[in-house]
């Protein structure tokens, strides 16, 4: 006997690919790039961004959101020095983080504005 699929639950399981694409795309990102040598900033800021646009466009904006979070972590954790810190020295680091942060958030909106 077939398994019916209701929109609802499909629509739970791309919600839940998309979490699961926001965290380990945010995780994956930052073990990668605090393992090479020093990653240049906008390179790991463009990678950072495909994983929001991917958890935004497969889970919505709630996926998006958490990416936004996870990748806002990552880069200031494994990029922005001190590296392997939560912490800033630079206040110039301080506004490309949340230049990052805006520009994600703008991302995740238009991946949302798509979805109406």
């Amino acid at each position: 006997m077939p398994v019916l699929v209701t929109d609802r639950s499909a629509e739970r399981t791309r919600e839940a690919a998309g979490w699961v694409i926001a965290v380990l795309g945010g995780f994956g990102v930052s073990a990668v790039l605090s393992i090479s040598g020093e990653p240049r900033q906008y390179f790991a800021g463009a990678w950072y961004m495909l994983v929001v646009a991917v958890a935004s466009l497969v889970g919505g904006w709630r996926a998006g959101a958490l990416a936004v979070l996870t990748a806002s972590a990552g880069l200031l954790w494994a990029v922005l020095p001190p590296r392997r810190e939560l912490s800033v020295d630079d206040a110039g680091d301080v506004g490309a983080l949340v230049a990052f942060f805006a520009a994600a958030v703008v991302l995740v909106v238009l991946v949302r504005s798509r979805d109406r």
